[in-house]
């Protein structure tokens, strides 16, 4: 009876390990997907972190090259 105890354990572990990550992925693409599906244009967010490796930039030059890029209008996350 103990072996399938164990058995049964260890499946709920494995669809927790696999689901949970899937989970937070597609919850990242939904949040970071805000400005998209409202019809904005502006740079692709990398799941989990966003957009904080533009930021390394001063923030002046950045939204000048956005401008140029996106126009006066876009969004940013």
């Amino acid at each position: 009876m103990e072996i399938n105890s164990y058995y049964f354990l260890g499946q709920i572990a494995l669809v927790t390990v696999i689901s949970v990550p899937i989970f937070f992925y597609l919850y990242s693409l939904y949040v970071y997907g805000h400005w998209k599906r409202h019809g904005i244009r502006g740079p692709k967010p990398t799941p989990f972190i966003g957009n904080i490796f533009s930021l390394s930039k001063p923030q002046q030059v950045l939204q000048l090259e956005y401008q140029k890029e996106y126009g006066d209008i876009y969004g940013f996350r």
